[in-house]
């Protein structure tokens, strides 16, 4: 953090806007001594951190050029995001070595015939991953555009951070979206893409819809168009074809959104996120002296109002920070956080994982999870009300700042019978 601060602080001074060196050079001190201190003991961070610092200590003024040198002797431990801050490094104090650490990043690109991106991985003190790719590979662009401007990698990568942002028009995170347009905006710097001259065709199903000339002037306003297509006029395939014809560039994405009227539902994982739902019986008894105890029985039988009922959900998968799990309930129960003196909100170690925070809403339960160490199970009571024929709909879980990391149950079927 102090790192981002300092690299902050020396971005807006740039700028041109006012900051307090002092604060600065105080920064700039602690960073020092961390990275100090980190050499050896259990302060010592993960390479991509220890990258991260030094980069913001070359760029917010002089430093010890032993730090940039132990950086690069270490260089094969970093990842493409630490690779992209000492290329950026050197290149600020002027060092030839750069050219050599921007050709060894170009190699760990993943490309396709359209893109290009760098994937990179961090792994907190908690032994908790996150996905790092977006900012790796804003970095590696950005140190490409500086250090190698003619590199066949600057469009690709470009491409692939616009047509990776959340439902197609946004970053998972103001970080993210902060590292992507800076990685876009030093691109942009040598592509020369803020000069268009073209005309821009669409089609639907063969049908032109759009026609329109972008020049420079298009530039600084963002255009919105939108085609509607209903009933008859949607096929069963439809296409849609964009058609350039000029100089500069086009950027694409797309995103699909679907509501299924099917009665059943098919669960879906991954290897990051599996998640399963099982109903039980939930038996509560009193002993002589009145003390309350109970125990969980297969969901057998018939089912009728004023039954005790467990839903259990269990998720595994890779370690995971910030994650969410939704569980629809049975229209016709209610949910209980404890009941008979019994506290069913916490875990006893035969009852259920801690959770960061519970919510039960309306016609949901929700679990919060800051640390997911990759298998944990959530138990909570509900009463059965109101007698019916309930399709209870799927449970789900995603990781809260990667939602595309996600996995859900299958739908329930449940018969509530009246009281006898």
């Amino acid at each position: 953090m102090t790192a981002y601060v300092i690299d902050g602080l020396t971005l807006a001074s740039r700028a041109g806007y006012a900051t307090e060196a002092w604060r600065v050079e105080r920064g700039r001190e602690r960073l020092k001594q961390l990275i100090d201190e980190g050499k050896t003991g259990e302060r010592m961070p993960g390479a991509e951190t220890r990258a991260y610092m030094i980069y913001a200590l070359n760029e917010s003024g002089e430093t010890d050029a032993s730090y940039l040198d132990e950086l690069y002797a270490e260089r094969a431990n970093l990842q493409p995001y630490g690779r992209a801050l000492l290329a950026l490094s050197l290149k600020e104090r002027g060092d030839d070595r750069a050219r050599e650490v921007v050709a060894e990043l170009e190699g760990l690109a993943q490309t396709n015939e359209f893109e290009a991106h760098w994937p990179s991985r961090f792994r907190s003190p908690y032994g908790t991953e996150q996905v790092m790719d977006t900012e790796a590979t804003a970095l590696a662009l950005k140190a490409l555009a500086r250090i190698a401007p003619e590199s066949p990698l600057l469009a690709g990568a470009a491409r692939w951070l616009v047509g990776n942002r959340r439902n197609g028009y946004y970053w998972m995170s103001t970080r993210e979206t902060a590292f992507a347009i800076f990685g876009l905006t030093e691109y942009l710097k040598v592509s020369r893409e803020l000069s268009p001259d073209y005309t821009l065709e669409v089609y639907v199903n063969d049908e032109p819809v759009i026609s329109r000339r972008i020049t420079s002037a298009d530039v600084e306003t963002a255009q919105t168009f939108t085609v509607e297509r209903k009933g008859l006029r949607v096929g069963a395939a439809n296409r849609v074809r964009i058609v350039k014809r000029g100089r500069g560039a086009v950027y694409l994405s797309s995103t699909l959104e679907y509501f299924t009227g099917d009665e059943e539902v098919a669960p879906q994982s991954s290897t990051d996120l599996r998640l399963t739902r099982e109903y039980l019986r939930l038996r509560v008894m009193e002993d002589g002296d009145g003390k309350a105890s109970w125990k969980l029985e297969p969901l057998s039988g018939e089912i009728r109002s004023g039954d005790l009922i467990v839903s259990r959900l269990h998720l595994e998968g890779a370690r995971a920070q910030y994650v969410m799990i939704e569980d629809p309930i049975p229209a016709g129960c209610v949910q209980l956080a404890g009941m008979s003196g019994l506290n069913l909100g916490y875990t006893d170690g035969r009852w259920s994982d801690w959770y960061s925070a519970r919510e039960f809403r309306d016609e949901r339960t929700v679990f919060f999870l800051n640390l997911f160490d990759g298998d944990a199970t959530f138990q909570y009571a509900m009463r059965v009300e109101v007698p019916g024929a309930f399709r209870v709909a799927p449970a789900r879980a995603e990781l809260m700042y990667q939602p595309t990391i996600q996995a859900n149950t299958g739908n329930t079927r449940l018969n509530i019978l009246d009281k006898k």
